[in-house]
């Protein structure tokens, strides 16, 4: 699973539930502070007080462009962990409540 993108230079843009990954940079979801599109440039964590955290700058070729990533990686990083939990929880039988308190 996980998608893949062009920059407007060309190179490959990986978006997977887990991690983004652009040029020589790799980013994983535990790592993501802040998402954000300014114009054609997606940015990851990318803010004058951050010290600790890794950065990434995209430029798109277009702003349109920017967005569909923005969307992208907000819907593959938070989207496809929630359906992964639902679908986790279901099949388990519900939640640890309905399986402690329920017939045995």
């Amino acid at each position: 699973m996980g998608f893949e993108y062009l920059c407007k230079y060309g190179d490959e843009i990986h978006v997977t539930p887990a991690y983004i990954t652009y040029r020589d940079r790799l980013i994983d979801i535990g790592s993501v502070n802040q998402i954000s599109v300014r114009g054609k440039k997606f940015l990851i964590n990318s803010y004058k007080q951050n010290m600790t955290l890794p950065t990434m700058c995209i430029h798109m070729e277009s702003h349109t462009d920017a967005i569909r990533l923005y969307e992208q990686v907000i819907d593959e990083f938070y989207h496809s962990q929630a359906e992964e939990e639902e679908l986790m929880s279901t099949k388990s039988g519900g939640s640890f409540f309905d399986w402690y308190f329920g017939s045995k």
